[in-house]
């Protein structure tokens, strides 16, 4: 993935969103800056790089499975 495409694929992601996590599940995006979201799960809430989260498809939108 080329870096235009990482950071277009970045800014599909806003806080609030509901996104499922390959090992964690389904979360709520609660804040996002260049290289870290927060998301909160069921359990915690994670702080995860966000550009390695969109290179390894780790993350999608609820809605979209």
């Amino acid at each position: 993935m080329n870096l235009l495409e990482l950071r277009r694929r970045m800014t599909d992601y806003s806080p609030e969103d509901v996104v499922i996590h390959q090992e964690f599940g389904e979360g709520t995006i609660r804040c996002i800056n260049s290289k870290i979201i927060e998301i909160e799960f069921a359990e915690e809430t994670k702080q995860l790089h966000f550009e390695v989260l969109i290179q390894a498809n780790l993350i999608e939108h609820k809605n979209s499975r």
